[in-house]
């Protein structure tokens, strides 16, 4: 991170904000308005010019904006630019008026917006753009009269200034988790010279035409401005407290993990009153913020205050009781986060429970905090919309719920926690999620023993376990509980989906890969049936369909061996459901031994495979084998074409370079490959024809 930056503050000269639909106002927005401010009607001074290149060149800003609220939205009736329809009778212009609505954002506390760039030292385009700064008169629409300067700051004043911000503050491609985010346009290479093609389009439009004796005008829409879409997330306050015993605060004081609910209410009662008895001008905020209930307009979810009482995880014979809780407030919470934690800090939360900070802050690391994490189960259940239908326990032997029911139930609740995760601000897309009411944690609990004494119903309650696209941080929590301490996520290691096992004896010197494939096949779907019971292997097991046919449409297991380096491969699909995924794994726990015929008994040991590792430059285990021969007049320009084609198909960037070390003279068209991109490509990559047989697998090398 640099240590300087460059820091433009503008300033409303209305407490209200026009501009639309973003908020805050884009760095897209603030750009076009020091162009719009430094430009003479078409001309734009070259200095300037030089040093607008320069600010477009640099990586988003952060931004800090201040509170604001949605107002009332005013319809006004505006003459419309339509004088032809009525036949230029100037007249009649209250005929072609048409309805603008108006709808202002209200900023509470003050109108400054900050946007901060990270520059490498103080250059000449600084002196310029602080230049451009004076002359800014606007920001939104034309009756958002503002002004602005620009600064530079260390990277110690702008934390500190950032710190003491009253507002929320936004950082490009990051943020916290749970807290509010929103893509935002921002200037990139070529913004500027968009811009200029925009204004002349916009003056020439209009362009005369002639057909025949009649004339006219066409009408040309300008292009946009090239602008970057970003998403920036908001940045807000975290502190961990203990439960401490009152009798020695060297003891914890742990709380049953089914009571959770009841501890947070009465953490939250309890903070309340005792902000309430020493400032009670905060008490709205205290009603609206902590409590989620008062008069006013509502609260974003996201910008409530949140307690996480976080059960102790991390050892497999640990009790799961509740000895931490998590407090989190939104940059732009009105009450003082200083203010919160002086309230929390020693609060009795009962009878011999105090809470108390900590001296160290590790714990949070079991909660996904610092560590990008894409598989997730829940702690504590979530409440969702859906609920199960109920039967009186005196009836159990009579009503019976059918399969069909239970199915059903379970895929409304799949579709309840893709909205549940969007409501509570967890953005990567879901890829694939569990239900059910059994803990997914061996020390668990069940989803209906944290009902209790709550408003919660136990019908509503749902264990989760689910897999998005792409990681994310902790903690997490989602649901309609998750302010009063349900939903709680915890990071699982994800599935294990390349397994490896070395050849310690017994391989025969003349044995063939192909050999030691067809065996190593037959031996996954033998121990894969042994875990299956009486039930039929599913088809991303067997690569077959329930009728036989091979299965074309999706991926299955890959099977490889590679007798240089006397290792065997078992890889699985990327999208292989997680149930199927912790039965395949329990499958290959105790896969010591293969018998392979003629090739001989082969001794195996579990090893870590490298193929899922991360690297620009791929190297092939086994030979890559052609979709498709094209008679390109070369067999290199014929294996390279075909190779770009299958890396297409399976969404992978397009190499840098192909180089074809090494062709199969027999046989269909196999050659080894050196793959190398121009980014960092994760593995295990397998290409081509064949590579359910052990062709086409790729190992990451030394770039």
């Amino acid at each position: 991170m640099s240590d300087t930056a460059l820091v433009v503050e503008a300033t409303l000269l209305d407490d209200r904000y026009h501009g639309r639909p973003e908020w805050p106002p884009s760095p897209a927005r603030l750009f076009q308005a020091l162009v719009a401010a430094s430009a003479n009607g078409a001309r734009l001074d070259e200095k300037v010019a030089q040093s607008l290149d320069w600010l477009e060149a640099l990586a988003p800003p952060v931004i800090a904006a201040p509170r604001q609220r949605e107002g009332a939205e005013v319809n006004s009736w505006v003459p419309n630019n339509d004088l032809d329809s009525a036949l230029g009778d100037e007249s009649k212009v209250a005929k072609i008026r048409t309805g603008k609505v108006v709808k202002p954002r209200l900023l509470e506390g003050h109108s400054t917006f900050l946007y901060a760039w990270s520059i490498d030292e103080k250059c000449d385009e600084c002196n310029t753009i602080q230049e451009a700064c004076r002359r800014l008169y606007q920001l939104g629409r034309g009756i958002d009269m503002a002004y602005a300067s620009a600064d530079l700051y260390s990277q110690a004043e702008l934390e500190e200034r950032l710190a003491s911000f009253d507002g929320e503050v936004l950082e490009p491609n990051g943020g916290d988790p749970g807290q509010r985010s929103v893509n935002l346009l921002t200037p990139t290479r070529g913004t500027l010279a968009s811009l200029k093609r925009r204004h002349e389009a916009t003056l020439t439009r209009f362009e005369p035409v002639q057909r025949g004796r009649s004339s006219g005008f066409v009408f040309s829409q300008p292009s946009k401005a090239r602008t970057l879409n970003v998403r920036y997330g908001g940045k807000g306050h975290s502190a961990l407290f203990e439960l401490r015993s009152t009798a020695t605060t060297a003891d914890f004081s742990p709380w049953p993990a089914t009571r959770v609910v009841a501890l947070i209410e009465a953490i939250k009662e309890q903070t309340a009153k005792k902000l309430l008895d020493s400032a009670t001008a905060y008490r709205n905020p205290i009603e609206r913020y902590l409590l989620g209930k008062g008069t006013g307009p509502r609260v974003p979810a996201t910008q409530r205050i949140q307690l996480l009482a976080l059960p102790s995880i991390g050892h497999p014979h640990v009790d799961r009781n509740i000895r931490r809780v998590l407090v989190r407030a939104d940059a732009g919470c009105p009450i003082p986060f200083d203010d919160l934690l002086w309230a929390l800090s020693g609060l009795e939360v009962s009878t011999g429970t105090v809470l108390s900070r900590p001296t160290e802050q590790n714990f949070l690391g079991h909660y996904g905090n610092g560590t990008l994490t894409t598989t997730w189960a829940t702690e504590t259940p979530a409440a969702l919309g859906t609920q199960r239908r109920r039967i009186d326990p005196a009836r159990i032997d009579e009503v019976r719920k059918p399969a069909s029911e239970r199915l059903r139930v379970e895929a409304d609740a799949k579709a309840d926690v893709f909205h549940a995760l969007r409501m509570a601000g967890i953005r990567p897309p879901l890829a694939e999620v569990e239900v059910q009411r059994e803990p997914f944690h061996a020390r668990g609990f069940r989803a209906e023993w944290f009902a209790g004494s709550s408003r919660f119903k136990k019908e509503q309650l749902w264990h989760v376990r689910l897999r998005l696209q792409s990681g994310v941080q902790g903690p997490l929590a989602f649901g309609d509980g998750r302010f009063l301490g349900l939903g709680l996520l915890a990071p699982l290691d994800a599935p294990e989906r390349c397994f490896a096992f070395a050849i310690v004896s017994g391989l025969d010197a003349s044995t063939t890969a192909d050999v030691v494939v067809r065996s190593l096949r037959r031996a996954v779907m033998s121990r894969c049936q042994q875990e299956w019971g009486n039930q039929a292997l599913p088809s991303p097991i067997t690569g077959h369909r329930r009728d036989g046919t091979p299965e074309k449409e999706r991926r299955h297991l890959i099977f490889a061996c590679d007798l240089r380096t006397k290792e065997l491969h078992v890889i699985a699909p990327s999208d292989l459901p997680m149930v199927i995924t912790d039965k395949l794994a329990r499958a290959l726990a105790n896969f010591r031994t293969l018998l392979c015929g003629a090739g001989g008994v082969l001794e195996l040991n579990p090893t870590r495979s490298n193929l899922t590792s991360t690297s620009r430059a791929w190297q092939t285990v086994t030979p890559y084998q052609v979709l498709r021969h094209r008679d390109l007049g070369s067999t290199e320009l014929a294996i390279q074409a075909d190779l770009k084609r299958t890396l297409r198909l399976n969404a992978l960037p397009d190499p840098s370079s192909i180089s074809v070390e090494a062709l199969h003279d027999k046989g269909p068209l196999r050659a080894h490959i050196r793959l190398v991109f121009n980014k960092i490509v994760p593995g295990p990559i397998s290409l081509g024809k064949g590579i359910h047989q052990g062709y086409g697998l790729f190992a990451p090398v030394s770039y």
